[in-house]
């Protein structure tokens, strides 16, 4: 037990380290984490309001851009090399692939396409590719864990923070309520 608590309070270190050893990095991450945390931020203020397949078209497309990007940067340094994180970074590829694919071809439901093309996990993903694609960081059971207690933590404070915004859904009520009595009156 010991061991393991060691490994992912090192991959927490490692991750943070990642972070700060290139700080160029900021500069392909803070459009990720400024979209991530809008796209939450208006889906807490409006709970009506659902990711609709133009939204998870976009969503995919910045995954692919992304994933594009890390795999061009991860392949013309050594060139081609079948590793871990190079299949990685080829599963978000294919993953926003698909998520284009759906969306634009309307091939799954709403809730779906939502749940493939969720902020949450595009974004995430987005950040691990460019963190692996920049080869800031290596993969390992400490890293792997440590980003999935991350995920878990960081979509909790996300879902608490849309539950306090929007009076739970209420501002589409009341605005759509006083746009009723406007017209009634008129």
């Amino acid at each position: 037990m010991a061991m393991i608590f060691n490994q992912l309070l090192l991959g927490f270190g490692e991750i943070g380290h990642a972070l700060v050893r290139d700080l160029s990095v900021w500069w392909v991450l803070t459009p990720i984490f400024l979209l991530w945390i809008s796209m939450e931020l208006y889906f807490g203020e409006y709970k009506q309001e659902q990711l609709g397949f133009s939204s998870a078209l976009a969503n995919g497309v910045s995954l692919a851009w992304v994933s594009v990007t890390s795999l061009r940067l991860f392949t013309f340094e050594e060139g081609l090399q079948l590793t871990l994180q190079f299949l990685i970074l080829l599963f978000f590829l294919l993953y926003s692939v698909i998520i284009i694919w759906a969306s634009f071809m309307h091939t799954f439901s709403p809730q779906g396409v939502s749940i493939l093309a969720s902020p949450s996990l595009i974004y995430f993903f987005s950040t691990l590719s460019v963190l692996w694609g920049q080869r800031l960081l290596t993969i390992n059971i400490g890293i792997v864990s440590a980003f999935i207690i991350l995920f878990l933590l960081i979509y909790l404070l996300l879902f608490v923070i849309k539950r306090q915004l929007g009076v739970l859904g209420e501002i589409e009520t009341v605005k759509y309520a006083g746009n009723q009595n406007k017209q009634q009156n008129q």
